[in-house]
């Protein structure tokens, strides 16, 4: 195959926002659709949307987690979506500092890749290689290999914040 036929796919996103506002987080788990809230577990309310179909995680200080996304527009989207159901509980929040933390994407690269073979034919450069990526100039990232078989044909490469980044790592 070409590097033409392999096309990653974004599968998550990950964004944070400041809604500059203190929350009552039982407040919102109780009159929000689809949110739970358990203290002892955790410190946020765990909010979900069908559209996009991402959760959030909205903490007492105004702060969110949103993750599922599929692209970075869904996610701006879903945050705001989130922001407004929590403005229209009574709370006073604004949609500050809006930041894409990180982006996972994944390519079949439609051939199997022996997991053994790579790791007996070079594993001191392959160890070596995948700490480089973590130190890349594009800040903290991996292009990893999942798999619980021995063989594997699907690359996810993760800790990008753009999706140019992220088609970048597959090239």
């Amino acid at each position: 195959p070409s590097a033409t036929d392999i096309i990653p796919q974004l599968q998550n996103i990950v964004s944070t926002v400041n809604m500059c506002s203190k929350l009552d987080l039982k407040k919102i788990a109780l009159h929000a659709r689809n949110a739970e809230f358990n203290p002892k577990r955790f410190a946020a309310v765990i909010m979900r949307i069908r559209e996009p179909r991402t959760t959030a995680l909205i903490f007492s200080s105004g702060k969110m987690v949103c993750t599922g996304a599929k692209s970075e527009e869904d996610s701006r989207l879903a945050a705001r979506k989130y922001a407004r159901i929590v403005q229209k509980l009574g709370f006073q929040t604004k949609f500050k500092d809006f930041k894409i933390q990180n982006m996972v994407g994944s390519c079949d690269v439609k051939f199997p890749i022996r997991l053994e073979g790579l790791v007996l034919t070079h594993s001191s450069s392959l160890a070596m290689s995948l700490s480089c990526s973590l130190a890349s100039s594009t800040g903290w990232s991996s292009l990893g290999l999942f798999s619980s078989s021995l063989s594997v044909e699907r690359l996810y490469s993760q800790g990008r914040r753009s999706d140019k980044k992220i088609m970048r790592s597959f090239d």
